[in-house]
């Protein structure tokens, strides 16, 4: 409750612990722990990819055009050691999701 008596209110996502990949079954995330940067190979196209928290802070989000035998790569520089969550989103809005461990 604020100063005058009225509520505020947040949306708030919730998403599920256990990974769930639907934009590609063949998606492998390394290295997994992590010093830095990490990999996603075995994805394609144009993905949008969401990086929160433990406790579900928002901390990066972007995108990137993947061509056939690359790979996405995502810098974890500047975030303190911990567990994350990593969402995919493919062009289809299917999403993925991984956990990744900053050592």
């Amino acid at each position: 409750m604020d100063s005058v008596g009225e509520f505020n209110c947040s949306v708030l996502r919730i998403i599920p612990a256990e990974e769930d990949n639907n934009v590609n079954s063949e998606a492998v995330l390394y290295p997994n722990p992590t010093t830095s940067d990490i990999f996603v190979a075995g994805v394609s196209g144009h993905l949008r990819y969401y990086i929160f928290s433990s406790t579900g802070k928002f901390m990066k989000k972007g995108s990137s055009l993947i061509e056939d035998q690359e790979e996405l790569r995502l810098s974890l520089d500047g975030f303190p050691p911990a567990t994350y969550l990593l969402v995919l989103e493919d062009e289809s809005n299917n999403e993925s999701r991984f956990k990744i461990v900053k050592k």
